[in-house]
């Protein structure tokens, strides 16, 4: 009778437990950046605004710490911040993304499914995020497929790019040179961040 009793008693702990919370921060030296196309080259537009230092908390939904879900989690960052290696270019996509209506894009931070806990050293572990992008007022969920590994203690290294249709923001995309210079409405968002955790992960 005692095992059953055992068993039944953990069981229902763990239903009741509450879930496990924890926080982050991103650390200086983390990055992101824009990839686009013209009809005659590539361009890259890198962010140089700095992420918060705030602590974002999350919570475990599960024993396994599989499901995690973000409370008041967004990256805030200045639309005017984007050097696309030249003051044309960089006047071109200011006026895109509306910085002076908009000042601010923001990657709200909702929930990441993964299967395993991230390992150290230089193997990756792959897991999902759920998001909202924000540019010019537009909100638009997007899921990114996140790359992550365990530097050390309890920093971690994270990576992710998607790709964002600007058109779906209701933005229009510069026509340089008259319109012979014709930009895509594709761009790719990378992220590329340090962060610090106060908990497993």
């Amino acid at each position: 009778m005692m095992l059953p009793l055992l068993f039944f008693s953990m069981s229902i702990w763990t239903l009741s437990a509450p879930p496990l919370e924890g926080t982050f921060q991103i650390e200086a030296g983390s990055k992101l950046y824009l990839v686009g196309t013209t009809n005659v080259n590539t361009f890259t537009c890198n962010c140089q605004d700095q992420f918060s230092r705030d602590a974002f908390t999350f919570q475990w939904l599960d024993a396994q710490q599989q499901t995690a879900r973000f409370t008041n989690t967004a990256l805030k960052i200045k639309a005017n911040s984007f050097d696309c290696g030249g003051s044309g270019i960089n006047r071109d996509m200011q006026k895109t993304l509306k910085a002076d209506a908009f000042p601010h894009i923001r990657i709200r931070m909702e929930e990441i499914l993964r299967s395993g806990k991230i390992a150290i050293g230089e193997n990756w572990t792959q897991f999902k995020a759920r998001t909202t992008v924000t540019i010019a007022g537009v909100d638009k969920r997007v899921e990114l497929q996140v790359k992550a590994r365990k530097l050390k203690n309890s920093s971690f290294h994270f990576t992710a790019a998607t790709d964002l249709n600007l058109t779906d923001f209701k933005l229009e995309m510069p026509r340089p040179l008259m319109g012979m210079i014709k930009v895509n409405d594709k761009i790719t968002i990378h992220l590329d961040l340090i962060v610090i955790s106060g908990a497993a992960m």
